[in-house]
């Protein structure tokens, strides 16, 4: 548990005296996401996800948002799982667009996460 911010700072290239800082972003949920960027052919492909991203998601919960980066009859997800997603073209197309994807999950074991819940008693440790 913490209270503020948890954030990254590193320094300004343009100017020595000034730091950059990002603060986290936070929610109601125990969130993991992996992003990049595809390419359908002749209409669909299958995008595998990071081991990584399977290892620590749930099945319960997913989000998929794609960004097509050209022209075609938009896209659409037809099958998502931490392991892989699958897009293809609207109205049959068989466009070979590239595309951005972000994939947001549920951390395993947190799926029921309650955001809102009685206080615990705060114990501090012994040295």
């Amino acid at each position: 548990s913490k209270s503020g911010t948890v954030s990254f700072v590193v320094e300004d290239p343009e100017d020595p005296e000034k730091e950059i800082v990002y603060v986290s972003l936070e929610g109601g949920e125990a969130g993991t996401y992996c992003a990049g960027e595809a390419q359908l052919n002749n209409g669909e492909t299958t995008v595998e996800l990071p081991h990584h991203f399977y290892l620590v998601t749930s099945e319960q919960g997913l989000t998929v948002q794609i960004t097509p980066r050209g022209e075609c009859n938009g896209l659409y997800v037809s099958e998502a799982s931490p392991e892989k997603i699958v897009i293809r073209e609207l109205n049959s197309g068989n466009s070979n667009v590239k595309f951005d994807y972000f994939v947001k999950g549920l951390r395993k074991g947190y799926e029921n996460f309650e955001v809102i819940r009685d206080k615990e008693p705060f114990v501090k440790k012994k040295k």
